[in-house]
């Protein structure tokens, strides 16, 4: 099922022109409904409480400032949305994640066991 079965919309974000330009031919190549932007883990430029859910995939080990992204995951979460990443660093550890989450939003969203993890 795709975004347009469930009237989801779905916003890809990367800073990188070469990654967006490659996620816009294979989503137009499968037939996805979907809209790219240029932006960062910590910057995305999405509204405050916009955004049922967030994917990050393979990522977050390269940002600079990973609290600043974890504070931006927040911010753009609806209340009881969830986010769901995999990543390879070894910093982030489900205890500090949820440090991450709990100095900005009640409730974190993060996909796993028992709270959130």
């Amino acid at each position: 099922m795709d975004s347009s079965a469930t009237g989801a919309a779905l916003v890809g974000i990367d800073f990188s022109a070469v990654a967006l330009e490659q996620a816009r031919a294979r989503a137009r190549r499968l037939g996805i409904m979907s809209s790219y932007k240029s932006a960062t883990f910590d910057a995305t430029g999405l509204d405050s409480a916009s955004v049922d859910g967030a994917i990050s995939i393979d990522v977050i080990w390269a940002i600079p400032d990973k609290r600043a992204g974890f504070a931006e995951t927040a911010r753009i979460l609806k209340p009881g949305a969830s986010f769901v990443f995999t990543d390879w660093e070894r910093e982030l550890s489900p205890a500090k994640i949820l440090g991450h989450f709990a100095e900005n939003q009640e409730t974190p969203g993060l996909a796993g066991g028992e709270g959130g993890i």
